[in-house]
């Protein structure tokens, strides 16, 4: 057993989950951090998936699933968002880049994209929204893009027409 002194989490080669054995990954650490770090979208896909197929999925999983099949990067760079959703729900998904002044239709599940200026470079942040404009999540609600950003662009999903 391994205890890290600056994380709360003791490793060990098993864990105890609902009184069933399973092997822990390797890198999880790693993996865990890359998607905390740098999923917020990834992790609104995700949602919209457990949303519409009524259903929860294995995040890290899904995300060695979707790096494997090339749909998304290691650092959690979102590059097949279709791909995903229709692999996820197993049915047909349409997705379009909108400006953020777009009225959504009915069904239609909208993720913001916020933006804030970071010295030389800008930071980014993505949030779940309804077709009314409700926000359903948000993985990182402290996130100065959010908090203090503007909205830059929309990508609009409608998943099983």
């Amino acid at each position: 057993m391994t205890k890290c002194n600056n994380c709360v989490i003791t490793i060990r080669n098993y864990a105890v989950n609902r009184g069933k054995e399973f092997k822990l990954k390797n890198d999880i650490q790693e993996k865990i951090l890359e998607v905390g770090r740098n999923g917020c979208y990834f992790l609104c896909l995700l949602k919209i998936a457990e949303i519409k197929c009524n259903k929860s999925f294995s995040i890290i999983d899904a995300y060695e699933d979707f790096l494997a099949k090339g749909y998304i990067k290691r650092n959690c760079f979102v590059l097949q968002p279709k791909n995903i959703l229709s692999d996820l729900c197993n049915t047909l998904v349409t997705f379009q880049w909108k400006e953020p002044n777009y009225k959504p239709f009915f069904g239609e599940f909208v993720i913001k994209r916020y933006a804030i200026k970071m010295g030389k470079g800008e930071l980014t942040h993505f949030v779940l929204f309804d077709h009314e404009g409700n926000e359903i999540f948000n993985p990182l609600t402290t996130s100065p893009a959010y908090t203090s950003g503007k909205v830059v662009d929309l990508r609009v999903f409608e998943v099983g027409k």
